[in-house]
């Protein structure tokens, strides 16, 4: 009997059972009503077809010899092992290749336990070691009593156990209790499910070997049969090889290679198919339309208990797509299939549905459907157009590869895969939360995107490679950017994010993104860099209201124009706009706490920068050298080292009384600066040193301190009047500013050489907070003139200098007289001594 025979005879058993098994269910549910102690009842088939490896005495066992010359050999004799079964009619019989062993009346519920007692048959010359292993050859579904798929393999056990058999050689039947004990835990199929002998057959032996199967008494009505009757059809295969106490051409050792060729640890591989019996369809709720030529070309959909049946027009054989799931290919019977009519009260389109339906174009989906089921509409090509109703669960891969070029979707849900490589889509108008993995990537035409309100979940890659896409504008209720959602997007130009996170590979690979707008309720995640997207050289505006702006974010853009960051940005990373060669102009709202090193370092175009707030990093905007406007905001700290150094437009800066410090260099070589209004901080080294245009500084009164040629070579400057709050004035401070004139100091600690070279200096006062003058701080200054000297104007009191004393009278000047300075006067020429405030002034 071929399998085909076998298979078909299977079937038709199922059918005649059918009746058998409907009226034990009725008549066990109507027991259940009245004793409520019933458990659902559960009806199956199972059909055992058996195969035997190995069984004439012409199949020998073959060896691999180490010692050998690399020859396979063939060990003498032969080995004839044989399989028998019990029938309790005829007794022992020879196992044919095609067998239904099971009993065809059997009421397959929880608990239930069929025996089969089988005989293994060393009929060689030979002792012999075995295995038996159970395989899964074909299998269909089943429609269970809530309307959805099963197959009897993830409901039912297996396992091997040994029995004993009378003088006549019948089976001592074993009760359900001992059969499980003697298997123990058992399997299901799909897993490993063979027996492995533990002692040799002899020539001449045999072994009982009982193969039990049962349904564990915790399942329910998932596997509850109701309009389609599950089957399985299994091969048995007795796999033998010599036994290590034979002897091989060279020696009697075993050959611990010798085994046979079959892994009997795999998973086995087997045929599934959903299939159903198509001659009853009305049985599953499906109504055929067919033409004169007797070919069905429409279908009325009722479904069975709310839902179209899985895979009922789809046939999952065929090739497979570069995922390795089945291509389908229509069967014969539903290849002039054009229409399908689901009517109103179905809520679930099952999965796989209409897989491969190539011919299929219109179909009508009533509003009470809920749910469409995964690669339902999967290669479903001629489908273009699908009213989708509101509220939809679209699952994942469910028109994947289809044909359609619009889609609408109103609540719900789409799932991963949904819409896959739908090369002909164009415009999408999308209004449900999540949008899934990959849900329209490879849509290579798609170029319409309208995301709703109700948007909350972009998933990863969900618009992957969908080329022709030229603009995005995410929604301010998006709580969630998946990895990578528009990667790999080359037409992408415009990106306006209004909620959510952009994270680092958000645009991965958006080679001609122009403009990038984050604003709202949307964040820019620290590890986004524009490099990621390679759209370096076609970035033009970024605005950005939140997130932290990471380091190189947006470096070496060429044509980056305009910057503006809004209050909800936090931080500026290093590097982050550096080198934008083309950026003109940068707006930095009031919520950045930092802007990194280097941030815009070398934008040789940038011409206005208003910072709102934040700690300026070192070199921030070193070398912008075409930078005017510079606006510093209240709520700036800091200003690094070097934040500004050869910025050489800036006409005038403005410093608010929230700095803190004043880097060093933090103004260095700006050539152009004429006024600098400082008002608080302490101001660093060279500072401002090199500012050779600067003739105005105003201190205010939240300066700390003058750091070391704070303003060394700013030779335009003419008058200094540093307040009472600078406690210190470092050495060179003011070092050859030769334009210097008049200076005022309230109370500072002066330092050595503070204002040596000044030469334009005539007037010095220094206030009651001044205690000492140290030698040399005017050294060589326009104070110790001889033609023209200068004055200094003390606190009134005793000084004393070199043990010796002298009263100063309120506004008594102290000048130079010649070049042997004394007590008293002011020398040019030498550094004579320390001048100590009076104790008593």
């Amino acid at each position: 009997m071929s399998q085909k025979d076998s298979m078909d005879n299977a079937v038709e058993a199922g059918v005649k059972r059918n009746k058998t098994q409907k009226e034990r269910s009725n008549d066990m549910r109507q027991e259940k009503k009245v004793g409520g102690t019933k458990r659902a009842l559960l009806t199956s088939v199972l059909a055992l077809v058996l195969s035997l490896a190995m069984l004439a005495g012409s199949t020998f066992a073959w060896f691999t010899d180490t010692a050998s010359t690399g020859v396979n050999r063939i060990v003498s004799g032969n080995l004839d092992v044989g399989l028998e079964y019990w029938d309790k009619e005829s007794g022992w019989l020879d196992a044919e290749d095609s067998k239904d062993l099971f009993d065809e009346n059997a009421l397959w519920e929880p608990g239930y336990t069929q025996i089969v007692y089988l005989k293994v048959k060393n009929g060689g010359n030979l002792a012999l070691t075995y295995a038996m292993q159970i395989t899964p050859v074909h299998e269909t579904v089943g429609v269970n009593v809530d309307g959805e798929e099963f197959k009897l393999s993830d409901y039912i056990k297996f396992g091997w156990t040994t029995f004993t058999a009378d003088e006549n050689g019948t089976p001592v039947a074993l009760d359900r209790e001992a059969a499980q004990t003697g298997v123990g835990e058992g399997a299901q199929l799909g897993k490993t499910l063979h027996r492995q002998a533990e002692l040799p057959l002899k020539a001449g032996a045999e072994e009982l070997v009982a193969l039990v199967a049962w349904m564990p008494e915790n399942v329910g009505n998932e596997a509850n049969y109701s309009t389609v009757q599950p089957t399985i059809e299994l091969s048995l295969k007795v796999l033998a090889t010599q036994a290590p106490v034979e002897s091989d051409s060279f020696d009697n050792t075993y050959d611990r290679d010798a085994a046979t060729d079959e892994d009997l640890n795999n998973k086995p591989e087997y045929d599934y198919e959903s299939r159903y019996d198509y001659d009853n369809s009305e049985g599953y709720g499906v109504k055929l339309v067919k033409n004169e030529a007797g070919k069905v070309v429409k279908a009325v959909v009722s479904g069975v208990n709310g839902k179209v049946p899985d895979g009922f027009f789809a046939n999952l054989k065929g090739s497979v797509d570069e995922n390795g799931k089945p291509i389908a290919v229509p069967a014969e019977r539903w290849a002039d299939l054009t229409e399908v009519v689901i009517e109103d009260g179905v809520t679930e389109i099952g999965k796989d549905v209409f897989q491969g339906c190539v011919g299929l174009t219109k179909v009508t989906i009533p509003g009470s459907v809920k749910k469409i089921g995964t690669w339902s509409f999967y290669m479903c090509k001629g489908l273009k157009n699908v009213d989708i109703p509101a509220n939809m669960e679209i699952g994942d891969s469910s028109f994947r590869q289809s044909g359609l070029e619009q889609v609408t979707v109103s609540g719900g849900s789409v799932g991963n895969y949904a819409f896959h490589r739908s090369e002909d889509l164009k415009k999408i108008t999308v209004n449900c939360e999540t949008i899934g993995e990959e849900a329209f990537s490879g849509c290579d035409y798609l170029t319409d995107i309208t995301l709703g309100e109700n948007v909350k979940t972009l998933g990863d890659k969900a618009f992957y490679t969908c080329d022709a896409l030229e603009r995005v504008e995410i929604p301010s209720t998006v709580t969630d950017i998946g990895e990578k959602t528009f990667y790999s997007c080359p037409a992408l130009k415009e990106a306006i994010i209004r909620a959510g996170t952009v994270k680092a590979g958000t645009f991965y690979n958006c080679r001609t993104l122009t403009t990038l707008i984050i604003s709202d309720n949307a964040t820019l995640d620290a590890s986004f860099t524009v490099g990621n997207t390679y759209a370096k050289e076609t970035l033009e505006t970024v605005k950005i209201e939140r997130g932290e702006i990471g380091i190189s974010a947006f470096n070496s853009c060429p044509r980056l124009t305009t910057v503006e960051l809004g209050n909800g940005v936090t931080s500026v990373g290093d590097n982050a706009f550096s080198k934008c060669t083309a950026l003109t102009s940068v707006n930095i709202g009031d919520g950045v706490t930092s802007i990194g090193k280097n941030a815009f370092n070398g934008c040789t175009a940038l011409t206005n920068a208003n910072i709102g707030s934040g700690a300026i990093g070192e070199s921030a905007f070193n070398g912008c050298t075409s930078l005017v406007n510079v606006t510093l905001g209240n709520g700036v700290t800091q200003i690094g080292k070097n934040a500004f150094i050869r910025c050489a437009q800036i006409p005038s800066i403005t410093i608010g009384s929230g700095v803190t410090s004043i880097g060093s260099g933090a103004f260095n070589g700006c050539t152009a600066l004429t006024n600098a209004n400082i008002g608080s901080g302490a101001i660093g080294d060279s500072a401002f040193s090199n500012c050779t245009n600067l003739t105005t500084v105003t201190l205010g009164d939240g300066v700390t301190s003058i750091g070391r040629n704070a303003f060394l070579k700013c030779k335009a400057l003419t008058s200094m009047n540093i307040g009472s709050s600078v406690t210190t004035i470092a050495p060179y401070a003011f070092s050859n500013c030769t334009a210097l004139e008049e200076v005022r100091i309230s109370a500072a600690q002066i330092g050595n050489q503070a204002f040596r070279s000044a030469k334009a200096l005539k007037k010095v006062t220094l206030g009651e907070g001044v205690e000492t003058i140290p030698a040399g701080a005017f050294s060589s200054c326009g104070m110790g003139d001889r033609n023209n000297p200068g004055q200094l104007y003390l606190k009134a009191g005793k000084w004393t200098c070199g043990g010796q004393t002298i009263t100063v009278a309120a506004g008594q000047a102290i000048s130079y007289e010649n070049a042997n300075a004394f007590f008293g006067k002011i020398t040019s020429a030498n550094n004579i001594a320390t001048w100590s405030a009076p104790v008593n002034p």
